[in-house]
This record gives structure tokens, sequence and C-alpha cells, in this order.
């Protein structure tokens, strides 16, 4: 016992004063993942170090290197992006397929032949399929970042011929993606179903879940396509410990980020690189014991939050999904309807801070002919009938569901994924 407590205090004197230089600084807010990439190169020349990704195969004299080396699964994405032909099933089921389509049969143009919708988030094509079966002559606009989905959308399109239009890419390169189709109406519908998708989750090469222990830490939805973009593996042994611990409190909403974090370097100094899902899953549930118990009352893994925290650093998802909120109200016509699905309250937060926000009316603005009409508004001093504040503001969407819409007790049963998926629509209004 006395033994084990000298060597944690020993490891953690090691990684508080260790002199190797550190490969990151500290985040400032949430760091996107490419202006990590680019700092943690630049360190790297300054120092005269040679950055080299974790997932790879390595050659080294060294046998625990060798060791190491063989634990990890060698990723080829030669094969990724196009999927074996022929396939008689989609890998996984639409969430809320049905409420979905509710939504969408409250447009007021559903007999417009050019009726327009872009799924942000195609996947493998169930929701895009559903729409194009109940609303005859639409056009989908089928988007997604993971090369894999490009073979679904090929056999959607060869299934309605000039009704899908194949766009891959993230969110924020959609206004490029847009402008080289030549897309010049705006559109009617959007549907974004956030999130990482079954098919991502099933595939072991993908290091998105624990429950495929020998699968690389990876859990890129690039699958590789940009070679800049960090791996999990890459910011599990790399990042600094302040740096971990506000990624599993920001992301991951982790009440034990610290505990975990410390108990990462401890291992990187005290074993070898952590290379897999299966080795960082064993080294979380070596620091923490945890009773959490999810809505389905099976108990939650400690490594749950972990592997949130850090699929959604390494995609950039939480910046990545607001700005494509953002940039629906843009590309919406007047009435049309956004709907959004999202899976954890750091999506939810996102998506209510867009249907819920408001711009100022002319005259709270500054106003250089009348300038006490502003200052009357903006006074501390004076209250605000509700009626009043209201007549001020100019709200961008009409709620078109109350509260959040949950997935049915029936489609739970039938697919277990949808238990914590919310759906929210609203409309744009014409302002």
């Amino acid at each position: 016992m006395i033994a084990n407590r000298i060597i944690s205090q020993t490891a953690s004197l090691i990684s508080r004063c260790c002199a190797i230089p550190s490969l990151i600084t500290h985040l400032d807010g949430v760091c996107t993942a490419y202006a990590w990439v680019r700092r943690v190169h630049a360190r790297a020349r300054r120092n005269l170090l040679v950055v080299e990704p974790i997932i790879q195969n390595e050659q080294s004299g060294g046998s625990d290197e060798k060791d190491s080396a063989a634990d990890c699964t060698h990723i080829s994405w030669d094969n990724a992006a196009e999927p074996e032909k022929g396939r008689s099933t989609r890998p996984h089921e639409p969430v809320m397929c049905k409420e979905v389509l509710e939504v969408f049969w409250r447009l007021d143009n559903l007999s417009d032949p050019d009726l327009t919708i872009l799924d942000m988030t195609f996947g493998a094509g169930g929701h895009s399929r559903a729409l194009l079966e109940n609303f005859p002559g639409c056009r989908i606009l089928a988007l997604d970042r993971d090369p894999s989905c490009r073979g679904y959308m090929d056999d959607l399109a060869a299934d309605y011929p000039e009704q899908v239009i194949p766009l891959m890419g993230r969110f924020s390169d959609l206004p490029d993606l847009l402008k080289g189709i030549g897309l010049k109406k705006p559109l009617d519908g959007i549907l974004l179903d956030a999130g990482c998708s079954s098919m991502q989750m099933d595939q072991g090469a993908r290091g998105f879940a624990f429950s495929r222990p020998e699968g690389p830490l990876d859990m890129r939805m690039d699958a590789g396509r940009d070679p800049a973009q960090p791996t999990a593996a890459d910011v599990v042994n790399r990042m600094n410990e302040e740096d971990l611990v506000t990624i599993f409190k920001k992301f991951g909403e982790e009440p034990q980020a610290a505990k975990i974090a410390r108990h990462i370097v401890e291992k990187r100094f005290m074993m070898r690189t952590i290379r897999t899902t299966g080795q960082l899953a064993d080294v979380i549930a070596g620091a923490v014991y945890s009773e959490r118990h999810d809505r389905m009352g099976r108990v939650q893994h400690p490594a749950t939050k972990i592997f949130q925290a850090l699929r959604i650093f390494v995609n950039d998802e939480l910046n990545e999904l607001d700005f494509a909120m953002a940039l629906g109200h843009q590309l919406l016509r007047p009435k049309g309807i956004f709907a959004a699905i999202t899976f954890h309250s750091l999506e939810c937060q996102i998506v209510k801070m867009h249907f819920h926000s408001a711009d100022w009316k002319d005259k709270l603005r500054p106003n250089a002919l009348n300038p006490q009409i502003a200052r009357a508004y903006r006074t501390h001093a004076r209250w605000l009938p509700k009626e009043e504040l209201l007549d001020t503001m100019e709200f961008k969407w009409l709620q078109l569901t109350k509260k959040a819409v949950q997935a049915s007790r029936e489609e739970i049963e039938f697919n277990p994924r949808a238990r914590s998926a919310k759906l929210r629509a609203a409309m744009k209004i014409d302002v």
C-alpha cells in the first residue's frame, strides 16, 4: 500500500516537473482542431521536434514501443469512401423519422415542383429517403462530412434521378459547396441530426466506442479526409493535464474530470502511449468508480462522458453546430422550416439559443436624429412591462414545437439509441 502511494506521488512529481517541452499551450475557450494542429506543429518546429501522429505503423528499436504498436490496428481509409455495393439494408435506422415528416408536412408549398430540402447530416440516408417517398418531386441536398456516406448518397441518387445532389464536407464548408452547384433559390426546409451516427459507432476501426476495445483511438468523423486533423490519441497523449480537464468538463460535463485527467497523465509517464479505445477505457475505469445509470436503467461506464468530450473536441462539433444554425436562417426562405435533432445538453443549448434568438428593433438602436428614443430603453432605472419589452424585439423563428419532442416508447424499444434524441423545429419568420 505504501509502495503504491510512493509510486503515485513520484509519478505526479515527474509529470509536473518533467522538462519535456509541452506540445500545446493553454486553451482559450473552445479551440478548433485546425488551430490546435497549427500551434502544435509551429511549437514543434521551434523546438526542433518531430511530431508524428500517434495512430500509424511505427518502426522502433525499443521492445516497449514494439509492444505498444502491436496493440494498435493500423487504419486504412482507402476503401472507407466506397462502401460495398448491393446493400439490402441500411446500417442503422433513422431516429424519429415519423416526427420529422410531421414537421415538414407543415410547409406551405408542398405542391411546389421545385421543393428543396437540405439534409445536413445525411448518414445512411434514412431521413432523406423518407422525405423523397412522402414528398414526390422534392429535391434533396445531401451533406455529410464522412466519406463512407458517399456510397449511400450515390445509391439514393440512382433510385431518385435528378432529385439528390451529394455534397461532401462540413457545415462550415456548405457556403462554398452551395456556390459550387450554383444554388440560387432559398431552401424550403433543413434537417439536422446532430452527433455521431450509428455507423461510426459500430465500426471498430473508427475508434468512437469503447465497446470495440481493439479499435484505434481515432474518432475523426472525416475519416482521414483532412490529414491535418488531430486524432483522439493525439489529444490524450500530448495535451497537458489542465487542457484535458478543460475538455472533459466543457464537452463531457464530467464531474470527476480532474481526477481522470490526473490518472491519464500518470499512466502516460508510468506505462506507455494510449493507443486503443480499450486502453483508454481501462485507464478511466481504474481512476474512478461510477454508479451512474442511463435512461434505460443500465449502468453507465465511467468512460462514457470522456469519449463524448474527446469526440466533440476532435471534430469541433459545437462550433460546427453553431455555424450550421446561423447559416440555416440565412439559407431558408420566409416560412421555411428548420428541424434539429439533438442528443445531449450541449447540443440542445445551442439549438435553443438560436431558435429563441431575437434582434432589437430600430427603436433600440442608436438614433442620431432622436437619441432619447434608444436611451429610454437602455436605462437600468426603468422597469419595462412584458408587452412593451416584446414590442422592442424582432424574433427570427416561430416555434413549431412548444417543448422538445422525444422518441416514443415503442421506438426506444426498437432502437435504444433513440432514447436521448430530442426534436425541435421552428419556422423562419418573414422579417
